[in-house]
């Protein structure tokens, strides 16, 4: 899926010339069409080793604003990050397991409109997630799902409207 212009921005870096050559090496190798696909590639890889639980789930609301459905949403942020260590497709959701390298802050509404907030103090646990039609983000407990924030599809509808 092509990017929008508005979706990039335009960044100019003055790299050490071995640095450079090293970038030009690994484009021969991957079969790289430009060298800016090939620093993307990289910067994307660096970047996500250093992503916690938290920020993860985190990209993976904000992806559901921008595209249609649960199953591009894993696609882009999910697939071969090194956090994911499954994914199933359910119809219209994603179920995904997560290896956590942080704890995991869960903030959701609770009874009576109050926020609750759950502590996973397991930093290497792993966490069972789901993305609903609806771009709900779920996590998987003793009780059951529970939902972690509002749903992404009602926070659109309500950004439309305040837009109108």
């Amino acid at each position: 899926m092509a990017k929008k212009p508005e979706d990039q921005q335009r960044r100019v870096y003055v790299l050490p010339r071995d640095l450079v050559e090293r970038i030009a090496q690994y484009q021969q190798m991957g079969g790289f069409a430009s060298e800016v696909e090939v620093v993307r590639s990289l910067l994307t890889e660096a970047l996500t080793k250093i992503d916690s639980t938290a920020t993860l789930l985190e990209r993976v609301r904000t992806k559901f604003k921008t595209l249609p459905n649960a199953s591009m949403v894993a696609k882009e942020v999910l697939a071969g990050h090194p956090l994911v260590t499954k994914i199933e497709f359910m119809g219209d959701e994603v179920e995904f397991w997560l290896h956590g390298r942080q704890d995991l802050i869960a903030i959701r509404n609770g009874q009576g409109g109050t926020s609750e907030v759950s502590v996973s103090h397991e930093p290497n646990g792993v966490g069972h997630f789901k993305l609903d039609y609806a771009g709900r983000l779920l996590l998987e407990e003793e009780k059951g799902w529970a939902v972690l924030g509002p749903s992404i599809l009602a926070q659109r509808e309500t950004e439309r409207q305040a837009t109108t």
